[in-house]
């Protein structure tokens, strides 16, 4: 490892992992044999640096500020720390020296979706995907972070473009960054992220986009209390499903006596008819049922036409939703375009609708599966990036906008109906959070001046040791909780895999366990025929 100073050198910035420190003249070129080269920037040199970098065009720019740690990716430093010296320093990263094959561009749009089965196509014949997107790329990174969860694509490069829509993907500036095999890994604002900073000639670009930042607070959240407005009405979408019906009940309790719930099924159960009826005659709410289609625009205007009935509209909950989830191999367009059109079409119409007026809420129900990935919900991950897309601009103009990322909840809501006992294992490995412990947090996240914030259970590691006098974690364990199996001793020695209900996603998970925890490959039909009572001995054989 060589660490190369432009300017005054940090004497803190050292570790037992960097060989050598050393100061470099301006006219310093990075070789092809240099693998491992930091280099150190003092930002006050401005004529140095660029002078540097007119030298070095195959450099990748991280920005480090004062105080900050780097945890840099093992290829290039394991450890090493940015202590506070004084000024505000840059690392310069050289490119990788293995180039990868040559790369596919796939143009990924939430209006149409013929991509999904060109996409489908096109990685199992490349290793370097180029996602190609006109429209942000919010949707396409919770595309690939669901991607990267599924085994399939473990060993494919995907790599994310956001250009204008009729932006030239052959024009030169395009073709020589994508030819650059830089390093990807980004440190910004104190947080780690997949983007790339990579140098390009402003000359050729044809119109410059400031990307987002992320902020991260260590400041405790004052306790709040979100009262609603008696006079003024608001929209709650999804309203009669689990979490519609415990959102609406505490919207109530803080003051809320104008309610319009859309949902096109209308009220189906008692129990929504009671809490309809617990509202109008306890609290006195006037409340309307809406059926109409928000995915459309006709439908979106009706509602907002009721709504609108019971007095000006001062807030929109989105709650919409549906699911269906598989490997992205077994997806299709159809899915991707259900799913999102649930998600985002209502969104933007309700965007529309009300930017004329001053809302105090305008908030979108979104999952962390957008900002973890999961593994089988790719178009779920894809449409919920999207729609927080459209809080995210409404933040930079100055209206209302709040996405909150919710993990899986266990007595409510969708999560809970698909997976039972097994939901620690929905999303990101996130434990269940309990509908009181979401309204509990959503009291004070509507009071965060975020465009996009997130509520879930951080779990404690679930493998344990027997040094510590703790259960010991055997395949036929882990295995078990991802079929879902609460009490091993009551499965048939005989019983395969498949007769316990294992699916494609289990499948998946249930691979990719057998490989990074137990050093075991085995083909999908093996795992499908793969006896419970085997899977010891299969391991000792192995």
């Amino acid at each position: 490892m060589v660490v190369r100073s432009l300017g005054p050198s940090n004497p803190d910035f050292a570790s037992n992992q960097i060989r050598s420190v050393r100061d470099i003249s301006n006219d310093f070129i990075i070789k092809e044999e240099d693998k491992f080269n930091i280099i150190l920037v003092d930002d006050t040199l401005d004529e140095k640096l660029d002078r540097l970098l007119q030298t070095n065009s195959e450099v990748c720019v991280l920005h480090v500020q004062r105080g900050e740690k780097v945890i840099l990716d093992e290829r290039l430093m394991e450890l090493s720390t940015m202590s506070s010296g004084g000024v505000l320093y840059s690392l310069l990263f050289r490119a990788s020296s293995q180039r990868p094959p040559t790369s596919t561009m796939v143009k990924v749009t939430p209006n149409s979706f013929d991509w999904v089965s060109l996409l489908q196509e096109k990685v199992k014949i490349s290793k370097d995907i180029v996602l190609v997107s006109d429209t942000g790329l919010s949707g396409v990174m919770a595309l690939v972070k669901c991607l990267n969860q599924e085994y399939q694509y473990a060993d494919v490069r995907f790599r994310c473009l956001s250009l204008a829509e009729d932006h030239d993907l052959n024009k030169d500036a395009i073709v020589k960054q994508l030819s650059r095999h830089l390093v990807h890994n980004v440190y910004e604002d104190g947080s780690w992220g997949s983007y790339r900073h990579t140098l390009v000639d402003l000359n050729d670009i044809d119109n410059n986009n400031i990307p987002h930042q992320t902020s991260v607070s260590n400041e405790s959240l004052q306790s709040s209390s979100v009262q609603f407005d008696p006079h003024r009405s608001y929209i709650v979408i999804g309203g009669l499903g689990g979490f519609g019906l415990e959102l609406c009940d505490w919207m109530v309790q803080r003051n809320c006596r104008n309610l319009v719930l859309s949902s096109r099924s209308g009220i189906q159960t008692g129990y929504q008819q009671y809490m309809v009826n617990r509202w109008r005659s306890l609290s006195k709410v006037n409340v309307e049922v809406c059926t109409a289609d928000v995915t459309m625009e006709k439908g979106a205007e009706q509602l907002f036409k009721v709504a609108s009935g019971l007095g000006q509209v001062d807030g929109v909950f989105n709650l919409a939703g549906v699911l269906r989830d598989g490997l992205f191999e077994n997806q299709t367009a159809d899915n991707f375009s259900e799913v999102t059109r649930t998600k985002l079409s209502s969104t933007l119409h309700m965007d529309r609708l009300t930017r004329s007026l001053p809302l105090n809420f305008f908030v979108t129900f979104s999952s962390i599966t957008s900002g973890r990935g999961n593994k089988g919900q790719t178009n779920y991950g894809f449409a919920n990036a999207a729609m927080e897309a459209v809080c995210e601009r409404r933040r930079r103009e100055g209206l209302a906008g709040l996405a909150i990322q919710w993990g899986p909840i266990s007595d409510v809501g969708m999560a809970a109906k698909l997976v039972g006992q097994n939901l620690k294992k929905v999303i990101g490995g996130a434990h269940a959070q309990t509908i009181d412990s979401c309204l509990a947090s959503l009291d004070l996240l509507l009071r965060l001046p975020k465009a996009i914030v997130a509520s879930t259970v951080v779990p404690q590691s679930n493998v344990t040791s027997e040094s510590k006098g703790e259960e010991v974690v055997t395949p036929q364990k882990v295995i078990g909780d991802i079929l879902g199996i609460q009490n091993l001793s009551s499965v048939r020695d005989s019983a395969t895999l498949s007769d316990l209900g294992l699916d494609s996603l289990m499948a998946a998970d249930v691979k990719n366990v057998l490989q990074s925890k137990f050093n075991v490959n085995l083909s999908n039909e093996q795992i499908k025929e793969l006896k419970f009572n085997a899977i010891q001995c299969l391991l000792v054989k192995s």
